[in-house]
């Protein structure tokens, strides 16, 4: 009965660690799921932040704002200056710089 009694809780326990051993995999397997969801939704939040702005909704953003005010920014593009660095044939640099407060409305210093 001794011997019948050890060989039955051996059977025990090998079954119990094989358990073990199925549970401890598919806690690993899920673990690594967890882990790729994880780092999938990261680089997802990596590439909006590196992704270029969505210039569509800025450009409509911005005329709806303009809107109420015809004609604004249309002394730019009477300005010399403007007009000289805008020509690619006549362009001297790349650079064009606006000094001014936003809204302040006309620079004088572009004619």
């Amino acid at each position: 009965m001794r011997e019948h009694r050890k060989l039955i809780e051996s059977t025990a326990s090998v079954a119990t660690f094989e358990e073990i051993l199925r549970a401890r995999e598919i806690a690993a397997v899920s673990l690594a799921s967890i882990k790729e969801e994880e780092t999938n939704k990261r680089r997802e939040v990596v590439y909006q932040w590196l992704s270029a702005a969505n210039t569509e909704i800025d450009q409509e953003t911005h005329q709806k704002a303009r809107e109420p005010y015809p004609g604004t920014g249309h002394w730019l593009l009477k300005a010399n200056r403007f007009n000289a660095w805008f020509d690619p044939d006549f362009c001297s640099t790349h650079l064009l710089w606006l000094c001014g407060i936003p809204g302040a409305g006309k620079s004088h210093t572009m004619n």
